[in-house]
């Protein structure tokens, strides 16, 4: 209806992972890469690598060594430098010619291999959970909301984006957010899921993601790239525990795809799961609570279904919750549950 203001969501997570690209074969047929997404590459040094080739295939690599690790006096890890060192790639050849006859060109990526390890009760590590476990969420609430979505929400217009290159400067979410303002259609909220880096240690101060593992999904209230509007984290915090669904809220550092989108007025809010080691050659998250609901299932893996679940849960009741929205003109002031948000917002639609 003419005047009447659509509420506009949009959902969003990130498909790429941090990892290594070829910047150069030698002679002696190793790799020269790169790294690409924000970590300290002297804490890959020595793993094995896996080198992406456009076929789909994918052949083995190590990480070499740092010079001077078979001396005597060596300490590991060498004293830190800056992010994005370069590195060298070893993948059994001795020469350029060899190497280019496996089908590796320069500009391919390498990855950690990903294996999935169930720890101690409902705990695991597996690498890249960031952002896979966010994407997840995504397709599964897409999935709950079903193909009937237009008929069971009426006047509702919801978007779900998986993002790229959000690990070498939130590329990805910065185009699309740029594309849809240029047409003026900015979505009213955004929730972006993503990690949230928990500093659950015993020798790490309290005062700085304090996310403990296993006791809900958190609202990224401020990372090094955004800040959430406290009225907006507190009206997460308060869904989530009306609908019984375990939620924390924290700071901790890093970036995220929501910070993208604030500079065209949108609302942003950053949804996580707390991890240990996050950038790391391995990823840890844990979650406590219920033990095996379904025999096939180790308590890790049935956790990860369930907090999965969840923040689905969490994400179809902030959908419903917006149906409170109003405007009126440009300029839009829109109300949900007593809480105000003067903005100027035009329509997003569905795409």
């Amino acid at each position: 209806m003419p005047g009447v203001h659509v509420p506009t969501i949009l959902f969003d997570a990130h498909m790429d992972e941090i990892g290594y690209q070829v910047t150069h074969i030698q002679q002696d047929g190793e790799l020269v890469v790169r790294e690409l997404g924000g970590f300290y590459g002297r804490y890959y040094l020595g793993h094995v690598m896996l080198v992406h080739l456009p076929d789909g295939r994918s052949i083995g690599a190590v990480l070499g060594l740092p010079s001077g690790w078979d001396r005597p006096g060596f300490k590991w890890p060498p004293a830190l430098s800056t992010l994005n060192e370069s590195a060298d790639a070893y993948v059994g050849t001795d020469s350029r010619a060899a190497t280019e006859r496996l089908g590796i060109r320069v500009g391919d990526f390498l990855t950690i291999p990903k294996t999935y390890r169930p720890l101690l009760g409902s705990h695991f590590e597996v690498r890249s959970i960031d952002d896979r476990a966010g994407d997840t969420a995504l397709i599964e609430t897409v999935r709950a909301l079903g193909p009937d979505f237009a008929r069971k929400y009426p006047g509702h217009q919801v978007t779900f984006l998986w993002a790229t290159r959000e690990e070498v400067g939130l590329e990805g979410a910065a185009a699309y957010a740029a594309r849809v303002a240029k047409l003026g259609r900015e979505p009213d909220v955004v929730f972006a899921v993503d990690m949230f880096v928990s500093s659950e240690s015993p020798l790490e101060t309290r005062r700085y993601g304090d996310t403990p593992l296993g006791k809900g999904f958190v609202v990224r209230a401020v990372d090094l790239s955004h800040v959430d509007p406290p009225a907006d984290v507190a009206r997460v915090v308060a869904l989530a525990r009306a609908h019984h669904i375990p939620v924390q809220y924290g700071v901790t550092g890093g970036g995220n795809d929501a910070a993208v989108y604030t500079r065209y007025g949108s609302n942003a809010v950053a949804l996580g799961w707390p991890t240990k080691y996050s950038h790391s050659a391995r990823g840890g998250i844990g979650y406590q609570g219920r033990r095996r609901t379904q025999p096939h299932l180790h308590p890790a893996r049935d956790a990860v279904v369930r907090r999965i679940r969840q923040v689905r849960q969490c994400a179809i009741s902030c959908i419903r919750a917006l149906a409170g929205f109003t405007a009126s003109g440009d300029t839009a002031t829109r109300r949900v549950s007593g809480l105000a948000y003067p903005c100027t917002l035009p329509l997003l639609r569905s795409n």
